[in-house]
């Protein structure tokens, strides 16, 4: 993941894809790689378009993508605030607690 410059998460949005994790944004923004990507419930709750990587409805993809492309000179900018953000809430040491809820019970 950390050898491509973006990340291309097209979804269609409906209930089964509403339900899937944001994980394909956290394996690039971990690896300091922006993602462009539907807006589904989930990949709403952790892209802030514009800001950590990009939000494209059905009829915007090529928009976000050449967005992505030509600002490729505040590329490492965002990259960087979507790494920090994927360490913030998805690092192991983020989830001791919510790992022992779940093995051990409230």
């Amino acid at each position: 993941m950390g050898i491509v410059e973006i990340n291309l998460i097209p979804l269609q949005d409906n209930i089964f894809t509403n339900c899937k994790s944001e994980l394909k944004y956290f394996e690039a923004g971990i690896a300091g790689t922006i993602s462009v990507a539907s807006p589904t419930y989930t990949l709403r709750q952790s892209i802030r378009d514009g800001e950590n990587g990009y939000l494209a409805r059905t009829f915007e993809w090529l928009e976000k993508l050449q967005l992505a492309v030509d600002h490729l000179s505040s590329y490492s900018e965002m990259a960087e605030k979507a790494h920090a953000d994927c360490e913030l809430r998805f690092s192991w040491t983020n989830q001791i607690e919510a790992v022992e809820r779940a093995l051990f019970g409230p």
